[in-house]
């Protein structure tokens, strides 16, 4: 890792607590980059599994809680799986079972690359290994 991106994470890891006050805020002030659901829908939390045991899953797939992240409309549940320092796989369960995720850069990394989506993609077929009979479609 470069001493630019060391930089970054030591710069993230002391701003992160105060991360959701500032996201709320800014919020409440009118600003909002995204639709109320991120595009990037993966199907239905099989209706044999709860959240519980699909967060257990996710983390046993090195899943974590991702604290830095938009809250979409009716969301319950927010992991992400690190692929570096620079990318992400971001999954997101809603309150009516479904369940979205996205590969993105991560907000660390490149703050406007990630809040303007740059390099933001699908990549249904890795969330559907990931997942297994978690989803259904």
């Amino acid at each position: 890792m470069t001493i630019i991106n060391w930089s970054k994470k030591i710069f993230w890891f002391i701003i992160e607590p105060f991360f959701p006050f500032g996201r709320n805020l800014v919020k409440k002030l009118g600003y909002n980059p995204y639709p109320p659901r991120q595009v990037f829908a993966l199907g239905f939390l099989n209706k044999n599994n709860n959240q519980a045991e699909l967060e257990k899953h996710l983390y046993s797939q090195n899943f974590i809680i991702n604290k830095v992240a938009w809250v979409d409309e009716g969301e319950i549940m927010s992991l992400r799986l690190l692929d570096g320092f620079e990318h992400q796989y971001h999954l997101r369960l809603f309150k009516d079972g479904e369940i979205r995720g996205h590969y993105e850069l991560t907000p660390e990394y490149s703050p406007l690359g990630h809040l303007h989506d740059k390099e933001t993609t699908a990549k249904t077929e890795e969330f559907k290994k990931i997942l297994g009979n978690f989803l259904i479609s």
